[in-house]
């Protein structure tokens, strides 16, 4: 089973003994319009320890069906571990869910720690340390993707197979794109295979934990990033 997660940027620092106490008061209910419902959002076992925070956001979505001849409703509660860098560099959001939710959770913490959207970006990976990762250490590579293609009519180059670094057609395609996307098999992380985004949305394939995700995005991963403001 894949696991799925990317990493953003708090674009205005804040301090721990700010951010915690936020984080750990928060708890929210609306009335769903649509169906009446009264939906919560709250952040739950908000820990913090030697510059990292981790927590879960729980979410709660109506849920309509159909039984027989009767509309039922009901509610779904989406639980979303999540973690924070909040010392010893860049300020670093993780969380751990497949892009548009976890875009949608950090929209969330966005307005909980900022008051609106716009604190909580992107974490982009500069296009020249992430080609010089994968061509250094990021052996067994199966797929390779390329945007921002030159040629005409022509969006998106891939590339599969193994051994991609060293084909013709990867120095090619590095003439008329940038890499996008890449899964691999790292040695360095004891086989974990995953596949990486310029926009640091990582899926881990196999029997990878939370733990070796974790570890890789803000071991590997935070190295690859594109300074803010470029």
């Amino acid at each position: 089973m894949a696991l799925a997660a990317k990493l953003f940027r708090l674009r205005v620092p804040v301090k721990p003994e700010v951010m915690v106490p936020k984080l750990k008061d928060f708890r929210l209910e609306r009335e769903d319009v649509g169906t009446g419902q009264v939906l919560v959002e709250e952040l739950r076992d908000v820990e913090y320890s030697s510059g990292f925070l981790s927590a879960v956001a729980l979410k709660d979505r109506p849920l309509v069906f159909r039984k027989r001849d009767e509309v039922m409703k009901t509610v779904r509660t989406l639980e979303v571990p999540f973690h924070m860098r909040l010392e010893g560099g860049d300020q670093l959001l993780l969380v751990m869910a497949k892009k548009r939710f976890a875009n949608e959770i950090a929209s969330d913490l966005s307005r909980i720690i900022y008051g609106g959207p716009g604190g909580i970006v992107e974490a982009r990976l500069s296009h020249d340390k992430f080609r010089e990762y994968f061509e250094a250490s990021m052996d067994g590579a199966s797929v390779i993707y390329f945007d921002q293609v030159d040629l005409p009519n022509v969006d998106v180059l891939a590339l599969y197979g193994e051994s991609l670094r060293n084909s013709a057609l990867y120095q090619d395609y590095l003439g008329h794109g940038k890499i996008w996307y890449v899964v691999v098999t790292l040695p360095s992380r004891e086989g974990l295979t995953v596949g990486v985004t310029r926009n640091a949305v990582i899926t881990a394939f196999g029997r990878t934990t939370h733990q070796e995700l974790l570890e890789f995005a803000f071991g590997d991963l935070v190295g690859l990033l594109e300074e803010p403001g470029t």
